[in-house]
C-alpha cells in the first residue's frame, strides 16, 4: 500500500470508531490529492457500509 491508502485507512478506522477529534485532526494535515482521494475511500466505504445492511436486512 501506498502513504495515501494508509491515511485513507486511517481515516476509516476513526470514522468506524466515531472519535471525531482523530478525524479533524487528520484530516487537517492532508493536502489537497489526499484529501479527493480520503472524499473517495470514505464515500466508498459508506455506499459499502449501507449495502451491506440491506443485504442483512438491517435497517
Amino acid at each position: 500500500m501506498n502513504e495515501a491508502s494508509w491515511r485513507g485507512h486511517d481515516l476509516l478506522r476513526a470514522y468506524a470508531a466515531r472519535d471525531r477529534a482523530a478525524i479533524i485532526e487528520h484530516l487537517a494535515h492532508l493536502e489537497d490529492d489526499q484529501l479527493e482521494f480520503a472524499k473517495g475511500v470514505s464515500a466508498n466505504f459508506y455506499d459499502d457500509a449501507l449495502s451491506m445492511l440491506r443485504d442483512t436486512g438491517l435497517p
